[in-house]
């Protein structure tokens, strides 16, 4: 099971293989129909559910948010949440382009929805 959306300069690569557990969103997001974008992702794994194993890592490696993406990642958490995928969050920070704040809200998402996540530094 794959899912390939490719990035551009508002919207994040998502590269998702469930053969080899590997779940990753990674680059910007600020397009304006964020809900939608976000949406179709949790409808994915919620299709695919009963091929994701425990200890997936979904690795959200993004460098910029806008306000719609904030919104619609709360959902996307959520929706993991209540439909209780067993994924790993991991979160990167990355240091060279200075993506603290994402960081920040992602961590604060994952702490009020009573996810675990874990923030990896980017080598």
């Amino acid at each position: 099971m794959r899912l390939l959306i490719s990035g551009s300069h508002t919207n994040p690569l998502v590269f998702f293989d469930l053969s080899a557990s590997f779940l990753r969103i990674t680059g910007v997001s600020t397009m304006p129909d964020a809900s939608v974008f976000y949406e179709e992702l949790a409808q994915w794994l919620s299709a695919h559910a009963s091929h994701i194993q425990p200890g997936t890592e979904l690795v959200l490696s993004l460098q910029f948010l806008n306000s719609a993406s904030i919104r619609a990642l709360y959902v996307f958490l959520r929706t993991i949440k209540e439909r209780q995928f067993p994924l790993r969050i991991v979160i990167i920070h990355q240091g060279r382009s200075d993506n603290g704040d994402v960081v920040e809200f992602l961590v604060e998402a994952c702490r009020l929805l009573g996810l675990d996540c874990e923030v990896r530094e980017e080598p």
